[in-house]
């Protein structure tokens, strides 16, 4: 309809039934304010008029469900349109449109992951499809080559069969169901029933499935699948056949199962089915006892595998409260938790219970939790009893006294609707319904500290087990982070310290693998001191916590609790460090070409060693685990033999940079003499002495290292020398986690016997002629040129 008179009278423009789609849901309007007769509706598509409302066109935006249209009020071919991918903008009137795969916007409903390493996650995604995306990737990023659908659709749970990580269950609206092949790319459909009732009330329907129906395979008997209806379904073959094992587990008010939408259109979708079983859940400590929730304020539980089903609702939960989700113990069978809410009703307050003794009674364990917030999920940690994580509409909430006490995990966590919650090992996995999938990687700081570590000046905390991944961490735009890697340790400092934190890491032997220090390096002749050992690795200051609090826009947590990869923190609270696991790098020649070697130290084999924090003069040790990438076949003896011609050929490439800077040094000191005596009496004497000697050093140094070589792919002109060939055979013996090869072996020995020639020529120099040099000096009361700097 169109008025030109302020809304006085209306005129139709159009009739296209289109137009009466799903009107409460689509059906925005949006005028060109630089144009009268061009206008714009949104729903499935987006569709433009030029001819004040009388014929449409549509536009092609990237995605469907089209909700929102900015135009712009000074140019009309710059738009902002706002659909279910995301936000997409045009410069063209429509024309063409920006990506919108650059948005981590994704709502998921529900998360969860397989058995396989590295574990896969997998949620869908409202109005996109079902996903199942790498927890980490060997690329160092998780792009997206790392993730794929696997059937289903945009609202259900999702299955991966235990053990069996390549048959994958999903679920979506109207009970459609379906198994997925990874290997093949097939998808089954196994639907209990019919998938299709559109246009009809949950009355008139024999199933009554959830938006977002129950999905899971049984922990104890990995062959039996269950989803539910308004009644829990059974199969022992993937869903190829199904047995009812449940009556109707809902309060089924007939009010609530009638015609939805309206009174001018009607909108059965499916969304709105009301009914309905909502949460399903099997204990992982006794088999047979599952629990079912529905979101119509009810709660029953079966002990004999659903055999015989107890209603067992707490007796102040009210009738319609919906129960979003039943997260059985992990210690003890007839614990339970329930998050449940009332939003629907008007009502933001957050709902959560527990129950000891399977749902004879039950208490109420969300004070302190706020109105706003209400509960959308509750997970227990599999580890430490009494720690739970709440996921709300507005963020994440977690107690280490089973519920006594809410503290908020926000973090760095964006201000979203947190959907569902899983543990997966030591990671924390929110599905969040707006910002995508985002994990807390190392759960091991949340799963020790009490109040008494809270009060101690300083606590190590014992490190997770760390895996030798090869695959490492960095940064990029549009793709999502793997986990810091390799090895994460968490201190406590009550205060501020003022003196030098220090991390140590150590072998089995005791022995010091490596060092790390809060301290600022103090001049330029400690760094050269420590170039030598190549232990104490002096770190780059800690300028976040130089900053005033409140100083910087985003939350001063999200970056505070960051990790610090390599960078030693003093900031009161808890401290994160993340070590790559590698011994200290090698020294390198200065203002040489790196010819596609490696000067990376080698990594730690797996195996057991020790981190020692030191504070104030006082250490704290703690264990550390390492284990090898699972995937990998290679043994113990693989990796030791690895390491140890890594650090033979390192020690070998320290030798000859060593060398080469003697040479360099003693160089520098002889051009400093005969310069000093060009105006003396004796300087033909001690430049006829100086010449021949640089001149023996200069060839030393030209046989190890590549003197002219200063820009990539110089050396194409200027052949390499023995530091490149070491450079090279390091990058050669770490190119991946295995035994070296026998040629690698039989190349360090020929390369180290030639590396000890020039050493030992170089040695004899300094014992014989530049002894006789140096007494020389001395005979013309001339400082003498000084050894071993």
């Amino acid at each position: 309809f169109r008025s030109d008179d302020g809304g006085k009278t209306w005129q139709r423009t159009s009739g296209d039934q289109k137009w009466m789609v799903r009107p409460w849901y689509y059906s925005v309007v949006r005028a060109d304010p630089n144009d009268a007769n061009t206008m714009y509706v949104m729903n499935l598509s987006t569709w433009r008029s030029i001819d004040g409302g009388r014929t449409f066109t549509r536009l092609r935006v990237p995605h469907g469900d089209t909700h929102d249209l900015w135009i712009d009020p000074k140019d009309s071919k710059r738009l902002i349109s706002g659909n279910d991918g995301g936000a997409t903008i045009s410069v063209d009137g429509g024309e063409s449109w920006s990506s919108i795969m650059n948005q981590p916007t994704a709502q998921f409903y529900h998360v969860t992951t397989d058995d396989q390493f590295p574990y896969r996650i997998y949620g869908a995604q409202q109005d996109n499809t079902t996903v199942s995306t790498l927890s980490r990737s060997d690329d160092g990023i998780i792009s997206r080559e790392d993730w794929y659908s696997v059937g289903g659709g945009e609202s259900g749970y999702i299955a991966p069969k235990p053990g069996d990580p390549n048959t994958v269950i999903a679920g979506t609206y109207t009970g459609t169901l379906t198994r997925y092949d990874v290997r093949t790319h097939d998808s089954k459909d196994i639907s209990v029933g019919l998938n299709n009732y559109d246009g009809l009330p949950a009355s008139a329907v024999p199933n009554r499935f959830q938006w977002t129906f129950p999905i899971l395979y049984s922990r104890h008997r990995p062959n039996e699948l269950y989803v539910a209806a308004n009644r829990v379904f059974r199969s022992t073959n993937d869903g190829d056949s199904w047995e009812v094992v449940s009556p109707d587990l809902t309060l089924h008010d007939p009010a609530t199962l009638g015609p939805v939408g309206g009174p001018v259109t009607l909108d059965m979708t499916g969304t709105e089915w009301y009914a309905s079983i909502f949460a399903l859940a099997e204990s992982p400590v006794t088999a047979g006892v599952f629990w079912a929730g529905s979101d119509d304020g009810l709660i029953h539980l079966t002990r004999d595998g659903a055999k015989a089903w107890t209603n067992v609702t707490p007796r102040d939960m009210a009738k319609f409260t919906r129960v979003s989700i039943i997260e059985p113990s992990h210690f003890d069978a007839g614990t339970a938790y329930v998050a449940a809410n009332r939003y629907q009703l008007d009502d933001l307050r957050p709902y959560l219970w527990k129950t000891t003794d399977f749902g004879r009674s039950w208490t109420r364990i969300d004070a302190g939790i706020p109105s706003g917030a209400y509960t959308r999920t509750i997970r227990e940690d599999p580890v430490r009893r009494g720690l739970l994580f709440v996921g709300t509409e507005i963020g994440l909430w977690y107690s280490t006294d089973d519920g006594g006490q809410w503290r908020s995990l926000q973090l760095n966590l964006p201000r979203v609707s947190v959907r569902d919650l899983h543990v997966h090992g030591g990671d924390l996995i929110a599905a969040t319904h707006g910002r995508a999938f985002w994990v807390l990687d190392d759960l091991s700081p949340l799963r020790q500290m009490t109040d008494a570590i809270r009060a101690e000046a300083v606590h190590l905390f014992v490190p997770d087990t760390a895996i030798r991944f090869a695959g490492g961490s960095r940064r990029s735009d549009d793709a999502g982070e793997n986990p810091p890697c390799c090895l994460t340790v968490n201190y406590w400092l009550r205060e501020r310290v003022t003196t030098p934190v220090t991390l140590e890491f150590r072998d089995a032997a005791g022995k010091s693998i490596r060092t790390f220090t809060s301290a600022k390096p103090a001049s330029d002749s400690a760094k050269k001191a420590d170039s030598t050992n190549n232990r104490l690795q002096p770190q780059p200051r800690d300028t976040l916590a130089e900053k005033r609090r409140g100083s910087r826009s985003l939350a001063d947590d999200t970056l505070a609790f960051a990790p610090s990869d390599s960078v030693v923190t003093a900031r009161p609270g808890l401290n994160r460090f993340v070590w790559s696991l590698l011994y200290p790098a090698t020294r390198e020649v200065k203002g040489v070409v790196n010819d596609e070697g490696a000067t990376n130290g080698p990594a730690i084999t797996p195996g057991s060693y020790t981190v020692r924090l030191t504070v104030a003069g006082q250490s704290h040790d703690q264990p550390v685990v390492l284990r090898a990438d699972p995937r990998l076949r290679a043994t113990q003896a693989d990796y030791d033999a690895q390491l140890a011609l890594a650090l033979q050929v390192q020690q070998t490439t320290n030798e000859l940079s060593d060398a080469v800077g003697r040479i360099i040094d003693l160089q520098h000191q002889i051009d400093e003499r005969v310069e000093h005596a060009k105006k003396q009496s004796y300087s033909a004497r001690i430049d006829s002495a100086a010449t021949p000697l640089r001149r023996k050093l200069e060839a030393i140094r030209d046989s190890l290292v590549e003197v002219h070589s200063h820009a990539d792919q110089i050396t194409l002109h200027y052949p390499i020398r023995l530091y490149n060939m070491l450079l090279s055979l390091a990058g050669m013996v770490q190119s991946s986690q295995s035994a070296p090869t026998k040629q690698e072996g039989e190349v360090y020995r020929d390369l180290a016997m030639q590396v000890a020639r020039h050493v030992t020529r170089l040695r004899a120099l300094e014992t014989n002629d530049v002894a006789a040099f140096n007494r020389m000096m001395r005979d013309l009361d001339v400082p003498a040129v000084v050894t071993g700097k």
